[in-house]
């Protein structure tokens, strides 16, 4: 009969830890899964305030590999550990292996856990309570295996167990990995917040809607009281059955996301619920609630929408906050009540008072007794919902309050949605569009343009856009007997409003934004355009293709799908509309003036304008190659000016280990980075040439950070970010490491400690190999 191994006890105790384990990790899992796929009233139950939130730590970037939950897979590595205590707890030759075995997953979920602490503290700065439990857990297993005889050597089970183990991971894997995926797609269905919002008034002029089922959700259980008070700017009866009051504040993106998931439950219930709007702004200036200052113009932001509700206009100010979010300076806030038509001495007056702070001051107060951790946060009557939650979970809350459906007997209720349709275009030319707007008048092409075999613009539906830069577009416009679009005419043809230069520079996209805020209207529907694709798996698609993203005159995808280059000449080039992963920040005013007009990437195109009608030209679209530098390629000539704008004698890289990086003064890592890379250049020296190029359109903002750094390598300037383009780049700092013969073996983008470490190991591997 065969011997148990002392203090076989407690590998037993692992059939008690394991399992609970386990569910912890299956609830992790199911929660990260209802929190990123599902309707939006799903908050875990473990959310203790900002410090404890287990929802921020469960939807970080750490918290999913693969598209699944990270906790999912710890299931199959405890499927195998239980597996092997039977075995291991016998002094046998196989129940050694085991042991052995066992320490090894053991050693491997404690560091992991080790690493995924690291992270919440450093990066996401908040704990999750099952995840501080799953990490204990995992300390005791290590321990518990530790403690019988015969497992301090880490090694692999013996051949039968290590089968068995390989096929219980495998296919419980495979079916965790399918399941999580299934029920996403299922939530996915359910929820299809991608284009569920009714259309306003004005939106629905243009677009067509489908009402269809929603599916059944659960509706938010937790409650709190959060009683309108006399200041509270609301609209629809002041004694309305139903009571709808949102905790925003005017800097928050989720809040802005909200004010156009509330727009149509506003229209559909103008006459049967009252909508209040109560402040929290995230500024510890006023909020005494806060560790820290999420929003640093949320509290003046606040302060000036009461003063505008004093003079009865609080709704058109509060869109115009949430419209030119970036925009809260104190001279903005005083604009907006003139161009309001306010009284600005008295809105002056009031912006010197006690009394909106009282106001404001009361708001938070009702806010701290909510224990509110974050915003926004929305109540139908009492019943609490969490983040800018959907159109269908709030018409379903609102119908319940009602009285006109009722929950089931698991707290259910069947949501409905409003499906924005439009027809694609049909393939082939598309002609240009006619805009007329105040004093504008001019011919824009209607859909994004490619390049026709010699190298003019051509507009066909149902080809994908060209891939260009401002040059190429600008050369592309001209050959077909057009121009690029200034700033302005893009603008007017997407917000339907004649731009003003506010401050006189002769930029029209840094200044504020008037009219609609989306081609399609005023209010953000997600899925109309094509802006909710994922950045990692999606890409552009063909012209026309959203049939519902477009503008009154006919002028499709202004935003979403590609960014777009406009402005006349080199210097007033600039990216607008917001690409396809952009999702609400892909609109009119979505612009961008960092990079120069050589910029290409495979998100960035353009479209042509022209003062007549010029005929669409060819249907041959020309697929042309990506000009990108990849994995496996030579690395181009890299040769230009330093900061003096003399010109840089490039170093001989033969022979080499070359990483290049791109920077930007604006880039917030990209310091650190350099710091990085001055450091390793000097530690490896000759075998390691560090090439630094930085592609700030402004050379003089680069001064200040390399007469601070003194880098002991060469740095080009590359004002046009033409040598930017060749490598796709589409965020900084870029890094691509290059082999002695010259190949291009790895790229990166961003710069944390981790690929510091793995960057300086592989360069030793390299040198060391040469």
């Amino acid at each position: 009969m065969e011997r148990r191994v002392a203090r076989f006890w407690a590998l037993q105790l692992l059939w008690l830890v394991l399992p609970v384990s386990a569910l912890i990790a299956a609830y992790l899992g199911y929660a990260h899964i209802r929190l990123t796929h599902g309707l939006g009233s799903f908050e875990s139950i473990c959310l203790l305030g900002e410090m404890f939130d287990c929802d921020a730590v469960n939807t970080s970037r750490y918290s999913e590999l693969f598209g699944v939950p990270i906790s999912f897979f710890a299931l199959p590595l405890y499927a195998v550990m239980l597996f092997l205590v039977q075995p291991a707890t016998f002094e046998t030759q196989r129940g050694r292996k085991a042991r052995r075995a066992l320490s090894l997953l053991a050693l491997w979920v404690v560091g992991f856990s080790g690493f995924l602490a690291w992270k919440s503290a450093v990066e996401i700065e908040a704990w999750c309570l099952f995840c501080v439990g799953l990490y204990a857990a995992h300390s005791l297993v290590l321990l518990l295996v530790l403690i019988p005889p015969g497992a301090r050597l880490p090694g692999l089970p013996a051949g039968r167990e290590l089968v068995w183990s390989a096929t219980i991971f495998t296919t419980l894997m495979l079916s965790v990995g399918l399941g999580s995926t299934f029920f996403a797609v299922q939530l996915d269905q359910m929820a299809m917040v991608d284009l569920e919002l009714a259309a306003t008034e004005s939106d629905s002029v243009r677009l067509q809607f489908e009402e269809r089922p929603g599916g059944k959700v659960k509706l938010s259980t937790v409650v709190g009281d959060a009683p309108p008070a006399d200041h509270n700017p609301s609209t629809g009866p002041l004694d309305a059955e139903v009571v709808v009051v949102e905790f925003a504040d005017f800097e928050c993106g989720h809040c802005r996301k909200l004010r156009s998931t509330m727009a149509p439950i506003k229209e559909r219930y103008a006459e049967q619920v009252r909508f209040v709007f109560k402040h929290f702004p995230m500024d510890k200036a006023c909020n005494p609630h806060l560790n820290r200052t999420h929003h640093a113009r949320a509290c003046a932001a606040a302060y000036a929408s009461q003063c505008a509700e004093h003079q009865g206009a609080f709704w058109p100010y509060h869109d115009l906050l949430f419209k030119n979010q970036k925009s809260l300076e104190d001279e903005d806030l005083r604009h907006y009540a003139e161009s309001l038509g306010l009284d600005l001495g008295e809105f002056d007056a009031c912006l010197a008072s006690d009394r909106v702070r009282e106001e404001v001051g009361s708001d938070l107060t009702v806010g701290g007794e909510l224990a509110l951790s974050g915003i926004p946060r929305t109540y139908v009557n009492r019943r609490q919902f969490r983040g800018a939650v959907s159109s269908a979970i709030l018409d379903a809350a609102i119908r319940v309050e009602l009285g006109e459906v009722a929950l089931d007997a698991e707290g259910r209720v069947e949501t409905r949605r409003e499906i924005a349709v439009g027809t694609p275009l049909s393939s082939g030319v598309v002609e240009m569009s006619q805009i007329q707007v105040g004093k504008l008048e001019f011919w824009m092409d209607a859909v994004e343009a490619g390049l026709s075999t010699g190298g003019g613009a051509v507009t066909v539906a149902g080809e994908s856009p060209a891939s260009a830069s401002w040059s190429t577009a600008d050369k592309a416009c001209r050959a077909a007997g057009k121009r690029t679009c200034s700033q302005e005419e893009w603008l007017a043809a997407c917000t339907g409003h004649q731009p003003v230069d506010s401050d006189g520079d002769g930029a029209f996209v840094d200044d504020y934004l008037d009219g609609r805020m989306y081609p399609y209207g005023e209010h953000y529907m997600r899925g109309v355009c094509w802006d909710s694709g994922d950045p990692d798996k999606n890409g552009v698609l063909a012209t026309g293709k959203r049939g519902a993203c477009k503008s009154p005159e006919g002028v499709y995808d202004l935003v979403g799908n590609i960014e777009e280059w406009v402005g006349r000449t080199p210097e007033s080039a600039a990216l607008v509309g917001g690409g396809w992963s952009a999702q609400d920040r892909a609109s009119c005013g979505a612009s961008s003036v960092r990079f120069g007009a050589g910029y290409q990437s495979s998100g960035t195109g353009f479209r042509c304008c022209a003062d007549t009608q010029i005929a669409g030209g060819s249907t041959s679209v020309v697929a042309v190659e990506d000009p990108f530098v990849e994995v496996g390629m030579k690395l181009p000539e890299l040769s230009g000016l330093d900061l003096a704008g003399e010109p840089v004698e490039v170093v001989d890289f033969s022979g080499k280990v070359v990483l290049v990086n791109f920077w930007a003064s604006w880039c917030v890592p990209c310091e650190r980075e350099l710091l990085f890379l001055a450091r390793l250049q000097r530690e490896i020296g000759q075998g390691l040439q560090v090439l630094s190029i930085n592609v700030d359109r402004d050379s003089d903002q680069a001064r200040p950070i390399l007469a601070r750094l003194q880098l002991p390598f060469p740095v080009l300037m590359d004002a046009d970010a033409d040598m930017l383009a060749r490598f796709n780049a589409s965020s900084l700092p870029m890094n691509v490491l290059v082999g002695a013969k010259g190949e291009v073996l790895e790229r990166h983008a961003g710069f944390d400690d981790v690929w510091a470490r793995d960057v300086r190991k592989h360069v030793t591997e390299l040198l060391e190999a040469q």
